[in-house]
Parts: C-alpha cells; structure tokens; sequence
C-alpha cells in the first residue's frame, strides 16, 4: 500500500477511537449526574475479610451527596476510609452483621436501624453486584 492509504487508514482508526472515547465520557457523565442527583443516599462499599473469610469491616468507594447528607460527613472523610476509623465498634458490628451476608452470599436484604452516632434511624436495602462489594441505599425514617 502506498504511504497515503497506510496514514488515511491510521487516521480513520484514531477517529474512530476518539469517537469511541467521547461516547464513554458522555455516558459516565450521564450516570455521574444520575448517581449525584438521586433523592435516596447511595454509597458503593468493599467488604474486608480476615483470614477465616469473616466479614471484619468495609471500605466506602463512592458515594452521592444525599448520603454525604444523611451521614452528616463529607465524602472526602469517609471515601477510602475503614468503617472501623469512623463508627464505634459496636454500631460497625451491626452494620456487618447486615452488609456482610450480603457482599459475601450476593442475597439482598433491606435493613432498619437506629445509628447511635447519627442519632438517625436509617432504613434502606443492600445487594451485591460481585462477591466482597455492596452498594447500599438509605433513606431517613424519622420516629419519635
């Protein structure tokens, strides 16, 4: 092939990735808008197990700014952070007792309970997308 077919078809490849590209960030902007505008709180969370396979503590990953709300602290406090920095140890061993099953087993469960150090009851459903990682939703019940 001539030098000119070899550059033409170099550049149609480098187009048709960059179209590619374009249309990926798009759809991650679209789902980034959708994640952050949501009226229910939603965090994505790894499981950390110890050598047995017990569920011990998590890891949050992500989270929108209803749950930032919900919580009463900011995303940059709490993402990247062990749950056992942040919670007392018993209110995090009730929460694993809850999220463990679930991002061990992958079976959904709604939950219920009243948050000590948010003085909140939280009520919302957790479901696993892949073994060890559970997204959870939360929404406020107020009770008096």
């Amino acid at each position: 092939q001539p030098p000119e077919a070899t550059l033409d078809s170099h550049l149609r490849d480098l187009t048709e990735k960059e179209k590619t590209l374009m249309a990926k960030a798009e759809s991650e902007a679209r789902y980034r808008g959708l994640f952050e505008e949501m009226i229910d709180g939603f965090a994505l969370h790894d499981i950390i197990y110890d050598d047995s396979g017990k569920p011990v503590d998590y890891i949050t990953l992500e989270m929108n700014k209803t749950y930032e709300t919900l919580l009463g602290a900011r995303a940059v406090d709490v993402i990247g952070k062990r749950a056992s920095d942040i919670l007392p140890r018993p209110e995090l061993d009730h929460w694993l007792g809850i999220f463990g099953p679930v991002a061990t087993t992958g079976i959904s469960k709604k939950y219920e309970m009243y948050s000590p150090l948010n003085d909140k009851h939280f009520e919302g459903n957790a479901f696993s997308p892949a073994r060890g990682r559970f997204p959870s939703r939360k929404f406020i019940e107020h009770r008096q």
